[in-house]
């Protein structure tokens, strides 16, 4: 299933800017030609040149055949020039195996900028850090900026033509340009222009083998097609294939697109998904690239990121592939890649990919456009990656799994006919293992393993396949964000006169952490009144604890907190805690103290008893108990010269005549539950007067 993210790239993927014709420099190379460079790097000597001289004969319209039909016209249609059994790139430079092409010095800075940096500096906040690629199909499905090409045959009496005009100077400054692009040009009179912001298309006349390429263009009230720029290019109507002058698949002069080759023929074809082989470097559109640079076969740029602020960032026309030692069928099956991303993937490897068009939003592969994929005069809005179920399924796939920190950026301007460069020495390596337990807390170490003497190394630990940002030392320490998921390291191995060799570990799942725990600890003494206080000991750094209190082995509800409060209720009982911890990233544990001694017996607090009242016959007598533990009751008891006076029990005695020169006293006996009762004696009165 397509990812999300690549269903709602849209119409954000159209190209904004139109191409500019910039006056030949001297040092251009002429297009349409089987350009070699002469120095040993291979490197082109300069940009293709935006027109080459024309001296072809070849006259723009074929004559009519009349012994052709319908039939005839009808086939010729139906077929796709991206057709694995009759592929117009045939033969050029799309062909070629660049997989051991030689690579840019910052060949690893240019992926890293392009696997997140480069699409964040256009995405907005909602997409931004989640969306890297996107798809671009066209009549309803994705995004729509790719260009359909019509096959027609202008030697067919059956062929409907159309009427092409401009008045762009990018066009009427060249007159062989303007003959071969505007006038009177075979085109179904059902055809349509991308939907995107470029409204470009493409025709491809099978008799004459001129292929020919409109930007901007757009059809009038009376049918005739007005355009901005347009380019053409010769191919050879007998081999069907863009034939042995072009291998650069340039347009001759002018261009459709702001590099000037023929992108339309590095689209992803139909019947090449079918069969799950791209047999031909694949275009890929980008949000931006270099500003003023570019990298043969491309004729120009429109670039807007300054090489002061971006130097990293890829040149139109360059191209990417993976390093040698890169295994895609691994990388495939490691990750589940889908059946039309494998293929890309192994396209990319063998013939590369190449940085097309800018769209200012993300990198998009482009699909051939449903438009160009045969008659549809009966349903103009037919669409065979909607309605036939087979590419459906192939379009309907995760284009944001494109691995873009794993490319290789070949030397901008490579211009060897065959990738075959001087093989460097082969380094000796080995595959990393990494040691340590993969859990939270812990610290895994990259062993590098064996490798060639002198070999400089360095390290760059993944985790779940996405580059962790500074973390290019051999040990990697486990933290909670790394909880789940999948650590690898990569080893780059480097050493003068070898090649970069670049090897990765298996990987390792990182499980919860272990907590160091302790056996926690009750202070306080175990009496009825006082407080228990639980320690917890020494643990994991950072980690949370709760609490809960037992007593005889029973859990307490609502007890949970690191004090308790002995009373009553605990007298003769032995208390015990639970101490539970937590921490991000680390498996809960719980440890449990050791039962305290069974709780004694509280001891109150209490005070001397006071007497208040005057020592007369006739008076009466007070005794206050004074200050004692809260809740704490009193009982009385009266003495009359130190005898105990029966009866005499309440907190008031009255005076009588037997108490005349005598002295009273009072012991107050205090009581609490789950306290030891205590005595207290007041002081003697003054002796009783009489009375009057």
């Amino acid at each position: 299933m397509r990812h999300p993210l690549a269903l709602l790239v849209a119409a954000s993927l159209a190209c904004l800017v139109a191409p500019t014709a910039p006056a030949d420099a001297a040092t251009c190379i002429p297009a349409g030609t089987n350009y070699t460079p002469t120095s040993a790097s291979q490197i082109a000597d300069g940009p293709t040149c935006y027109t080459t001289p024309d001296t072809s004969a070849t006259p723009v319209l074929a004559e009519v055949d009349e012994t052709k039909t319908a039939a005839d016209l009808a086939e010729v249609v139906n077929s796709s020039p991206l057709d694995p059994a009759g592929y117009l790139g045939t033969g050029s430079f799309v062909q070629r195996d660049i997989s051991a092409a030689p690579v840019a010095a910052n060949s690893e800075q240019i992926a890293d900028f392009v696997d997140g940096p480069l699409p964040d500096l256009y995405l907005n906040d909602h997409w931004r850090g989640r969306l890297k690629t996107g798809v671009s199909i066209g009549g309803g499905v994705a995004s729509h900026d790719n260009i359909p090409i019509y096959t027609v045959d202008s030697s067919n009496p059956y062929q409907d033509f159309a009427t092409f005009t401009s008045t762009d100077s990018r066009v009427t400054s060249f007159p062989r340009l303007a003959e071969v692009t505007t006038g009177t040009i075979p085109l179904p009179d059902w055809a349509r222009a991308s939907d995107g912001g470029d409204h470009a298309l493409a025709v491809y006349d099978v008799a004459t083998g001129i292929f020919r390429g409109y930007f901007g263009a757009s059809q009038d009230a009376d049918g005739v097609w007005n355009f901005a720029s347009a380019g053409y290019f010769y191919a050879d109507p007998d081999t069907g294939t863009v034939g042995s002058d072009n291998y650069w698949l340039q347009y001759l002069q002018g261009t459709n697109s702001v590099v000037g080759i023929a992108n339309e023929l590095t689209q992803i074809g139909a019947e090449e998904l079918r069969s799950g082989v791209i047999g031909h470097a694949v275009s890929v559109t980008f949000p931006s690239y270099l500003a003023g640079q570019v990298s043969f076969p491309a004729k120009q740029t429109d670039g807007k990121l300054a090489s002061s602020s971006y130097p990293n960032a890829p040149v139109a026309g360059q191209m990417f592939t993976f390093p040698e030692d890169f295994d895609v069928e691994a990388h495939i099956a490691d990750n589940k890649i889908d059946r039309t991303m494998a293929a890309i993937m192994r396209a990319v490897k063998t013939y590369g990919g190449i940085v097309t068009d800018q769209n200012f939003w993300c990198m998009s592969f482009n699909f051939e456009n449903p438009y160009g994929m045969g008659e549809r005069a009966d349903d103009p809005d037919a669409n065979p990656w909607k309605d036939d179920a087979e590419l459906a399924a192939l379009a309907n796939f995760n284009a944001n799994a494109f691995p873009w920190g794993e490319t290789a950026w070949v030397e901008p301007s490579y211009a060897g006919h065959d990738a075959t460069v001087a093989p460097a020495k082969q380094l000796t390596s080995s595959t990393p293992t990494i040691t340590g337990t993969a859990k939270v807390g812990g610290t895994l170490t990259a062993k590098a393993g064996t490798w060639t003497s002198g070999t400089r190394l360095t390290y760059q630990w993944y985790r779940d396949g996405r580059k962790l940002a500074g973390y290019t030392q051999s040990t990697f320490a486990l933290t909670k964000h790394s909880l789940g998921t999948t650590l690898t390291v990569r080893v780059t191995g480097t050493r003068d006169g070898y090649r970069t060799v670049t090897r990765t570990s298996a990987g390792a799942k990182v499980t919860a952490g272990t907590l160091k725990t302790a056996k926690p600890t009750i202070s306080g003494t175990a009496k009825v009144g006082g407080t228990l206080t639980a320690k917890p000991g020494a643990w994991t750094t950072g980690t949370r604890f709760t609490y809960q209190w037992y007593r005889d082995g029973k859990k307490l509800a609502g007890s949970t907190k690191s004090t308790f409060a002995l009373t009553q209720y605990s007298l003769g009982k032995r208390l015990s805690v639970h101490v539970t911890g937590t921490l991000d990233g680390y498996a809960t544990a719980s440890t449990a103290s050791s039962r305290t001694a069974a709780v004694k017996a509280g001891t109150l607090k209490t005070a001397k008893p006071t007497i208040s009242g005057t020592a007369k016959v006739g008076r009466t007598l007070t005794a206050k108990a004074g200050s004692w533990t809260s809740g704490t009751t009193w009982k009385y008891q009266w003495y009359r010269d130190g005898k105990k006076l029966k009866g005499h029990t309440a907190k008031t005695i009255t005076l009588t005549k037997y108490s005349v020169g005598k002295t009273l006293t009072v012991h107050v006996t205090g009581s609490k539950a789950g306290y030891t009762t205590v005595s207290t004696s007041s002081s003697k009165t003054a002796k009783v007067a009489p009375g009057r």
